[in-house]
């Protein structure tokens, strides 16, 4: 999006979505965090992995070469309900993925909340949240295709609440 805002040339990731072929200039990635998507991205090319609900297991081929990730999306069902964590964030360090190699995609989907309440100039409360990722990427959570709100409490010393509500984000 950066690139985009600053004029650079950009296109769209290819997308990855079925099982390999017997290729062995490719590296072989598995999901380690079940269905959803992750996009890496290259020095030249990004490349957008998809595991669907139901194909969890499946594999996928990636060029072989050094990737970064740059967006996560991990998929759950609720009963009929669809729910999905969506990270994004600067693009991580690179890691090597290996002709002929292959490996598992592991994410950790723990949810870091973090929220602070202080008194203003005027005697207004103040309240500040984050949301994020173990790795302090970005996080929203959302059921079906709409963000979860956050409900919070602000409490004192003495238990007493001073502010409720719902708070939009992202």
């Amino acid at each position: 999006m950066i690139r985009y805002l600053q004029g650079a040339k950009t296109s769209r990731p290819t997308r990855i979505d079925t099982p390999p072929t017997k290729s062995t200039e490719e590296s072989i990635i598995e999901s380690g965090f079940g269905a959803g998507t992750l996009t890496l991205a290259g020095a030249t090319r990004e490349f957008t992995l998809v595991w669907k609900l139901g194909d969890e297991q499946g594999r996928r081929a990636l060029p072989a070469g050094a990737y970064g990730l740059r967006t996560i999306r991990v998929e759950k069902l609720q009963g009929k309900q669809p729910w999905f964590i969506s990270s994004t964030g600067p693009t991580l360090p690179a890691k090597t993925y290996a002709a002929g190699e292959s490996q598992v995609f592991a994410f950790d989907a723990t949810i870091r909340f973090a929220g602070q309440a202080r008194t203003g100039k005027h005697g207004h409360l103040q309240l500040g949240f984050q949301i994020q990722a173990p790795d302090d990427r970005g996080l929203s959570v959302y059921r079906g295709d709409k963000r979860v709100p956050v409900t919070f409490r602000v409490l004192d010393a003495k238990q007493k609440e001073l502010a409720s509500g719902t708070m939009n984000y992202g």
